[in-house]
């Protein structure tokens, strides 16, 4: 048991955790929103906000800008066959 009261095991991952963000999801959904609004193109995906984010010092993590994306809709279109090549000419 460490000083706190809690088990090791418990201890090192509380310690290991990064810091606390700023922002609370809904706050960081309307800036992803503005960042999207801002954007001359239809469609953004989540890498992209997520540097415009950095670019304006908000500190936020890829995987959580893509969750709080998916949970608004804000996702731009999907590729319909990802990894098929566009055929240029008629086979033979």
């Amino acid at each position: 048991m460490s000083q706190r009261g809690i088990a090791g095991q418990a201890c090192r991952v509380l310690q290991r955790r990064g810091p606390k963000t700023k922002y609370s999801d809904a706050e960081l959904t309307e800036k992803i929103r503005a960042v999207i609004a801002e954007s001359p193109f239809h469609g953004e995906g989540h890498r992209k906000v997520w540097a415009r984010l950095r670019f304006q010092e908000v500190r936020a993590s890829k995987a959580r800008v893509l969750r709080l994306m998916r949970e608004a809709q804000l996702l731009g279109r999907r590729a319909r066959f990802p990894g098929r090549r566009m055929r240029t000419r008629e086979r033979s």
